[in-house]
C-alpha cells in the first residue's frame, strides 16, 4: 500500500520537546503547527517561559545520540558554537562524601556542556530552517481541546486558541509538549475524559545558579567541578561546569527544603556548608557574569498515559508534560529527543495506523524507554529521609546496592568506566548484574572497607599530580 501522509499535526510547546516533536513528524505530515505562548528568541537568549535556562544543564550521550538523528551534524555544530566537550575521568574534580575521586583515564564518557540557551538556539534554527511545512504561531495559548465524540470514544479533533473571539484549529493529531507546567490534566476535564492517574516523587529540592568567568589559575588543571550531598547529613550540593565562551555556570543546590538562597553573602555561605571547601573559594575568586537565580519546581511527576483509556484518539503528551524528572539528574533534554524520535518512528513505520491504537502504542512505548531514567531519578531522591512519594519493594536494598556501586566507582576507575553508560542512559541497569567482572570488583570493595582497608583517596591538591 502506497504511503500517504496525515494532513495536519499542531505541537503545542516551543521547547525543546515541541522543537524535537515537530522536526520528528514533519516528514510525515502535510503541516505541522507549532503554537508557543512567548515570543521566541532569534538568537541565544533567555525567555520566559524556560525559567530553568539559567542552570546547569547537561546533555547526556544518549541525548546527543537521539538529537543527533533528529539533526544530523548537530554535534558539530554545537562544538563550532562553543559547547565544551568535558572528560568525567580526567577533566572534572570531583568530590563525595568519601572524599576527591582519583582522575582516571580511559573512562570514554565525555558528554557536552553548554548553556540551555545554545542548545535550544541551535536547534529552533535548525528547525526554522529545515522544515518548510512547519508554521509557528507566537505569542498564542491554547486554551484547550476540541473533541468528537462517537458513542464511548472521543477523538482529539484539535484546540482552541486565546483570541480576540474563540478560535479552533484542527488536526489530525495534537501533541502536547509544553513542559512540567502543562494544562492537559485541565483540558481533558473540560471535555469530559479523565485523566491519567499522576505520580510523584519529591525531595523539595531547590537550585541557585550564576554565570561566572573563573580568575586566571595556571595551576587549574580541571574544567569543571562537582561536590556531592551526603545523605541524610549534608543535604547540600555544588557544580561548576563550562560554557560557551570560556565561561562557566555555577549550580548549587539543596534537598528536603534545604533551599540555596539568591542573597550574594548568603550564597557563600550556602558554599560553605558543602562537603569540600574548593568550590566556595574558587567562586569568591570568579567574576559574576549574571544575577543569582533561583529556582525550586524540581520534583519527579509521572503521568501514566501508558494506563489511560483506551478510547481516547488524537492526543499525544511528550517530555516533561508526560514525566518530569528533578532537573539535578540531567535527564530531561535527552529523554524528550528519546520521546520525539519515538514519536517520528511510530508515524513512519505505521501511517495509516488506526487513531485510537496509535495513541495508546505511543504512550506505552514512552514509559518503556523513560521508566529507566525514571527509576534512576526517584531512587536517588528517595533515600532522602524527608522525600514525599512511594518507596518501592526492595527501596533499601536496592539502596544499599547503589551505595556500594558509587563507593565502588569513587576507587576504581574499571568501576567508573563500566557504570559510565548507566548513568549516560546508553545501557540499562540491569546489564551490570550480569557481569561477572562487575559484580566481583564491587563485592571485594566492600569486602575490603568492612575489613578495615580502605584506599587512601588523594587531597585536592594532589590531583594535579597524576
Amino acid at each position: 500500500m502506497p504511503y500517504q501522509k496525515r494532513a495536519h499535526a499542531i505541537v503545542v510547546g516551543g521547547g525543546i520537546s515541541g522543537l524535537c516533536a515537530a522536526r520528528a513528524l514533519s516528514p510525515h505530515f502535510d503541516r505541522v503547527t507549532l503554537i508557543e505562548r512567548d515570543q521566541l528568541p532569534t538568537g541565544v537568549e533567555h525567555r520566559p517561559g524556560v525559567p530553568q535556562s539559567h542552570h546547569v544543564h547537561a546533555l547526556l550521550l544518549r541525548g546527543l545520540m537521539e538529537l543527533e538523528r533528529l539533526f544530523p551534524g548537530i554535534e558539530r555544530e554545537l562544538t563550532e558554537a562553543g559547547a565544551a566537550r568535558v572528560d568525567l575521568g580526567t577533566e572534572v574534580a570531583h568530590c563525595t562524601e568519601w572524599g576527591w575521586a582519583p582522575r582516571a583515564s580511559g573512562i570514554g564518557i565525555a558528554p557536552l556542556t553548554m548553556s540551555r540557551l545554545l542548545i535550544e538556539s541551535v536547534i529552533r534554527a535548525r528547525v526554522r530552517r529545515e522544515l518548510d511545512n512547519l508554521m509557528i504561531i507566537e505569542r498564542m495559548r491554547v486554551t484547550g481541546l476540541s473533541t468528537e465524540r462517537r458513542g464511548n470514544k472521543v477523538q482529539v479533533d484539535g484546540v482552541f486558541l486565546e483570541h480576540f473571539a474563540p478560535r479552533k484549529l484542527t488536526a489530525d493529531l495534537v501533541i502536547d509538549a509544553s513542559g512540567r507546567n502543562s494544562k492537559c490534566l485541565e483540558w481533558l476535564q473540560r471535555v469530559e475524559v479523565a485523566p491519567p492517574e499522576e505520580e510523584l516523587v519529591d525531595a523539595y529540592a531547590g537550585y541557585a545558579s550564576r554565570f561566572y568567568q573563573l580568575a586566571p589559575d595556571a595551576r587549574r588543571w580541571w574544567r569543571g567541578m562537582v561536590i556531592d550531598a551526603k545523605a541524610p547529613e549534608v543535604t547540600r550540593w555544588g557544580l561548576l561546569m563550562p560554557i560557551e565562551h570560556g565561561n562557566h555556570v555555577l549550580t548549587v543546590a539543596g534537598v528536603n527544603r534545604d533551599y540555596p538562597p539568591s542573597d550574594e553573602a548568603e550564597l557563600q555561605s550556602f558554599l560553605g556548608g558543602l562537603v569540600a571547601p574548593e568550590l566556595g573559594r574558587e567562586i569568591t575568586r570568579a567574576k559574576p557574569l549574571s544575577e543569582i537565580r533561583t529556582h525550586r519546581a524540581l520534583s519527579n511527576r509521572a503521568r501514566h498515559f501508558e494506563r489511560w483509556q483506551r478510547d481516547v484518539a488524537g492526543f499525544i503528551s511528550l517530555g516533561d508534560s508526560a514525566v518530569a524528572f528533578n532537573a539535578s539528574h540531567g535527564q530531561g533534554m535527552s529523554m524528550a529527543a528519546v520521546s520525539a524520535n519515538l514519536l517520528g518512528d511510530l508515524a513512519r513505520s505505521a501511517p495509516r495506523l488506526d487513531p485510537y491504537v496509535f495513541t495508546r502504542r505511543f504512550h506505552a512505548a514512552q514509559w518503556k524507554r523513560l521508566r529507566t531514567a525514571w527509576l534512576l531519578a526517584t531512587g536517588n531522591d528517595l533515600t532522602w529521609p524527608k522525600t514525599t512519594g512511594k518507596r518501592p519493594w526492595g527501596h533499601g536494598f536496592k539502596t544499599a546496592l547503589g551505595v556500594s556501586v558509587v563507593r565502588a566507582a569513587h576507587e576504581d576507575a574499571a568501576v567508573k568506566r563500566m557504570i559510565g553508560p548507566v548513568y549516560q542512559l546508553l545501557e540499562e541497569p540491569t546489564t551490570l548484574l550480569t557481569r561477572p567482572d562487575f559484580m566481583a570488583r564491587v563485592l571485594f570493595a566492600e569486602l575490603r572497607r568492612r575489613g578495615g582497608r580502605d584506599l587512601a583517596l588523594p587531597a585536592f591538591t594532589d590531583l594535579a599530580r597524576r
